[in-house]
């Protein structure tokens, strides 16, 4: 690491940590006003709540550490070229890619952390935050009745479950569908309740259709109550309700390939799983689209160079929301709506490094 290295990479650094140290604090204290009523009409203790709001620091960390790392490259940038440094390095002859060089790897350094961060701590960390929120403070017991169900099967089997009461064993509103291997619908069955009766489920008050592999309906046959020996079990329904934000890559993929071997396409999950790799990249590349701006930073002072970083923060993610929101309504395929905006700041990022005067 030459001398230049050092300088910036420890300028950076601390400008980093200050950031990072001054958000997380201000969005703690923010939520802890909004949310004061519930510690107090629930009575919760110093420690619970200080322990709490511990757990939240992982995840706002992985949250805020792209604005901190670009304002970082700002506050960097912005010094040297106001008190010309960057002209004194430019007569040495260190060009201007060679200038940014650090700040990228620095980038890409924070990026492997918020990666490691946000796959090995962060879904403890929101495990244990619903946990405690649900035993510590929560006015009702925590409820284990579900409302709009949705549950993949063994055998290409799909169900939508209007109420699913696991305490009692029991569902309402039910809609069960069965695909053959062309993903056509084979059996639909609509019930009205069902029960478990230890080893199987008993439907009642219901219709059953039956599809050819083109989907022409074959025949009706209608039910007051019929036992159906199917393997999946309430603690199975019970299972699949864990929220993917709860979820380490592994458990992620394992739980995607469970749903592929059960004739389903795991939509959401796969966007899930590549918005894990292609978040954390943020940073490497926000910071590509903040240079050029951060260069001329002495045409309008800090105030100009700050207001164009949160905008341009800003902006990156409302794309991010949009594309993902159309993800998730299948609009865009997975990799599409996790990369597309990276792959669109990157882009104009380099455009404007090219211009940037050298």
């Amino acid at each position: 690491m030459t001398i230049i290295d050092r300088y910036i990479s420890k300028r950076f650094i601390l400008w980093a940590l200050l950031f990072l140290v001054t958000f997380i604090f201000l969005y703690e204290i923010i939520d802890l006003f909004e949310h004061l009523d519930e510690f107090l009409s629930a009575k919760a203790d110093f420690k619970t709540i200080l322990a709490y709001y511990l757990l939240f620091i992982p995840p706002i960390f992985v949250q805020i550490i792209p604005v901190a790392i670009l304002l970082s490259t700002l506050f960097v940038l912005g010094y040297m070229t106001r008190f010309n440094e960057i002209i004194a390095l430019k007569s040495c002859g260190v060009s201007l890619y060679r200038l940014i060089l650090p700040f990228m790897k620095l980038a890409l350094g924070f990026c492997l952390v918020a990666f490691l961060i946000n796959e090995t701590i962060v879904p403890v960390s929101f495990f244990k935050l619903n946990t405690t929120k649900e035993k510590k403070w929560s006015t009702e017991a925590p409820s284990k009745i579900f409302h709009d169900l949705s549950f993949y099967g063994p055998q290409r089997r799909f169900y939508y479950v209007k109420t699913f009461n696991y305490p009692e064993k029991t569902m309402e509103g039910i809609l069960l569908l069965e695909y053959y291997p062309n993903r056509t619908i084979k059996i639909r069955i609509d019930a009205e309740r069902a029960f478990w009766r230890g080893d199987s489920w008993l439907f009642r008050e219901g219709i059953i259709r039956y599809f050819d592999k083109q989907e022409y309906l074959v025949e009706e046959e209608l039910f007051k109550q019929k036992e159906m020996h199917y393997k999946e079990n309430p603690e199975d329904f019970l299972r699949q309700q864990k929220k993917l934000e709860t979820m380490n890559l592994f458990t992620l993929a394992k739980y995607i390939n469970y749903l592929k071997e059960s004739g389903f396409h795991p939509h959401r999950e796969l966007l899930e799983l590549q918005y894990r790799f292609a978040f954390p990249l943020i940073s490497f590349f926000i910071i590509l689209l903040g240079i050029p701006f951060a260069l001329k930073i002495h045409k309008g002072g800090v105030l100009y160079g700050v207001g164009i970083s949160l905008s341009l923060c800003l902006f990156y993610y409302i794309c991010i929301s949009l594309t993902l929101a159309l993800g998730k309504q299948r609009g865009f395929p997975p990799f599409l709506s996790a990369w597309s905006a990276n792959i669109l700041f990157g882009g104009i990022g380099l455009y404007l490094l090219r211009r940037t005067p050298k």
